[in-house]
């Protein structure tokens, strides 16, 4: 998981946490105060027509003043995107009654998918309670669609959080692999996004040599 940088000098720096934040779909917990918003007849749902906006949106440095989302970060997961492994979650408005008007994009999530494993990975808004409408009901389309958890990476102290949850690592990585290799579609009119015989091949490399440096002390 990418960690956190000032926008301004430095890379990216890459941990394993022992603990890994999930959003359950079998236990989407909306509050009820949060309901009024999610299902607003003020946002309409779609996917995948404002990838990048909502790419650029999540990265801006004037939101927060540091972002994992760099400029070769952008370039990668726009190709992702056009590949079919990158998809974004919208809100879009149906009214005049936000400050935007009516048909304009309030605010989404991007996330990355491999077969059944899929992720909400970074959100932004231009409206509010827009990203809890595109994300608790992109939640709820994805327990729809045969989806069985969502990779959120930490477990949000915000509002916008619907039941996610920690999870040993452990645990994560042994359901992961069977997700990765389990076809699966966020739309009917999308191929499932899976990972190449080779590729796999590799990740299970990977994963006996890094067994194997725990094992000689080489590696946490």
């Amino acid at each position: 998981m990418p960690d956190f940088i000032n926008g301004q000098e430095g890379g990216v720096g890459w941990v394993a946490w022992n603990h890994r934040g999930i959003q359950p779909l079998d236990d989407i917990q909306i509050p009820d105060n949060q309901k009024r918003y999610v299902f607003s007849k003020k946002f309409e749902l779609r996917f995948n027509t404002a990838f990048e906006e909502i790419l650029r949106g999540s990265a801006d440095l004037t939101r927060f003043g540091k972002t994992w989302i760099t400029p070769q970060l952008i370039e990668g997961l726009l190709a992702l995107h056009k590949m079919g492994y990158a998809h974004s979650y919208e809100a879009w408005t149906t009214d005049d009654s936000t400050p935007l008007g009516k048909n304009q994009l309030a605010g989404g999530v991007w996330g990355i998918q491999i077969g059944s494993f899929i992720t909400a990975s970074s959100m932004f808004s231009k409206v509010s309670n827009a990203t809890k409408a595109a994300y608790g009901r992109a939640l709820l389309h994805m327990k729809e669609r045969g989806f069985t958890w969502v990779d959120t990476g930490m477990v949000p102290q915000h509002t916008v959080n619907y039941g996610s949850r920690y999870i040993p690592r452990w645990e994560f990585e042994s359901k992961l692999r069977n997700l990765i290799q389990t076809p699966r579609t966020l739309l009917e009119t999308l191929h499932p996004p899976m990972l190449s015989r080779a590729t796999l091949w590799k990740i299970k490399a990977h994963r006996v040599a890094r067994a194997f440096a725990r094992r000689i002390g080489l590696a946490s």
